[in-house]
């Protein structure tokens, strides 16, 4: 039978051997394991929100169940891919774990009241509105 040595030195030299092939494999298995845990906790808190469990009636009941968006989550381990975010019919569930996304649109475009842009175009269109959706102008008429 052989001897095994377990002195500090041999024990240091084989963990930096290892840890390198550990770490690879470890990461992407608790990067699965911390978006399972995220979602499972998004989904009992908004259970506690609702009130109610899934496919169950109850009286007290607060909201309804709306399906779920995909977020993107970067943590220490790495991206979060497709993170499913559950989510209330009413606006009021907000889970703490995830801040709101700011409006995109409202960031890149301000539109102010009566949603047309400044230059008179609507962005969700990409051109032009018709002319009779435009504002009358605040020029007072040519004298004919």
């Amino acid at each position: 039978m052989r001897e095994v040595d377990f002195s500090e030195a041999t024990l240091a030299r084989r963990w930096h051997e290892i840890k390198p092939h550990l770490r690879e494999d470890l990461i992407p298995w608790t990067r699965n394991l911390l978006k399972h845990l995220l979602e499972t906790c998004v989904e009992e808190e908004l259970e506690v929100y609702l009130r109610a469990a899934r496919h169950k009636r109850t009286v007290d009941r607060h909201d309804y169940r709306n399906g779920a968006y995909a977020r993107d989550l970067t943590t220490e381990l790495g991206l979060l891919l497709a993170l499913r975010v559950f989510r209330g019919r009413t606006a009021g569930f907000q889970p703490p774990v995830f801040p709101p996304l700011p409006a995109a649109t409202a960031r890149r475009h301000p539109v102010p009241a009566g949603g047309l842009h400044p230059r008179g175009e609507q962005r969700r269109w990409g051109r032009s509105p018709p002319s009779s959706w435009r504002r009358p102008s605040a020029r007072a008429p040519s004298p004919d």
